[in-house]
């Protein structure tokens, strides 16, 4: 039989709530600024340092930001949200809000499982982009522009690489002692 909730437990629950929707929205602008800063520094160096006219640069960055905003706005809330909840609470090692520990646990072992080929996939995209730093760099005549968008990319496979590691410690973590 289940039991009543208290004012305390409901006061629990909506500052749960409360902290993830925050952690939520600080996250998404995170990857939203960062997904239109490469946006803009492709559609400058690329675009509008080469011999294609600065309104086509322009023209890319407007329609980056309408395809993000349309994904953002337009995409599934509810399973956003569940997601946002079980990746908040493997991140802060609590269950917040409405979460449910068994999502929680299942999304902890999904983590272990894909480590390999995770990983595989970000040392291979960094490998590849640092050929790509160099070859323009190299060649007659050398293109600095492309360099300078491939090692930025290449900074942010590496960021994605730590980030990959942390939620695997993460993951560990939660596996090995769960909150009660």
């Amino acid at each position: 039989m289940a039991r009543e909730r208290s004012a305390a437990d409901d006061a629990a629950i909506r500052q749960g709530e409360a902290d993830l929707h925050s952690w939520d929205h600080r996250r998404r602008l995170v990857v939203e600024a960062v997904v239109l800063a490469f946006a803009a520094l492709y559609a400058f160096l690329v675009l509008g340092g080469g011999e294609a006219p600065a309104v086509v640069s322009w023209g890319f960055l407007v329609l980056a930001v309408l395809i993000r905003t349309a994904s953002w706005h337009w995409g599934d809330r509810a399973a956003r949200i569940d997601g946002a909840r079980v990746d908040f609470a493997l991140r802060h090692h609590r269950l917040v809000g409405w979460t449910r520990a068994d999502a929680v646990r299942a999304r902890a072992q999904q983590r272990l499982h894909r480590a390999g080929l995770v990983r595989a996939v970000w040392v291979t995209v960094s490998v590849v982009l640092a050929a790509c730093v160099v070859v323009p760099l190299v060649a007659d005549p050398p293109r600095p522009q492309l360099a300078v968008v491939a090692g930025v990319a290449l900074v942010a496979s590496g960021v994605q690489l730590r980030l990959h590691e942390r939620s695997l410690t993460e993951a560990r973590r939660w596996l090995a002692d769960p909150p009660a």
